[in-house]
């Protein structure tokens, strides 16, 4: 499985699994105030349930060790991309840009 992708466009972040998987879902954060904790901790939450979601868990095909190592790798892959995303559009919200 390849890493998953992840980017920023217009105010949502958009996470994807492997390019031949062709999933995408993004996640909106325009309506969140990334200044404060409560925004930044909304916005975690909703990019680890796209991050599940993109990646496969609670599909029935959970049950093979390999597939949930696969789909691990995904989820894991996805989050530490999101997170460096989350970072910049945080420091850009909160020096005012």
């Amino acid at each position: 499985m390849k890493s998953p992708i992840i980017a920023l466009a217009a105010a949502s972040l958009a996470i994807s699994a492997s390019p031949s998987a062709a999933r995408e879902m993004r996640v909106a954060y325009r309506d969140l105030d990334l200044s404060h904790v409560e925004g930044q901790a909304a916005l975690d939450t909703r990019v680890r349930s796209a991050a599940r979601v993109v990646c496969g868990y609670g599909t029935s095909n959970m049950r093979s060790i390999s597939s949930r190592a696969d789909k691990h790798r995904c989820y894991r892959a996805a989050m530490e991309r999101a997170r460096s995303n989350i970072a910049a559009v945080t420091e850009q919200r909160t020096s005012g840009g």
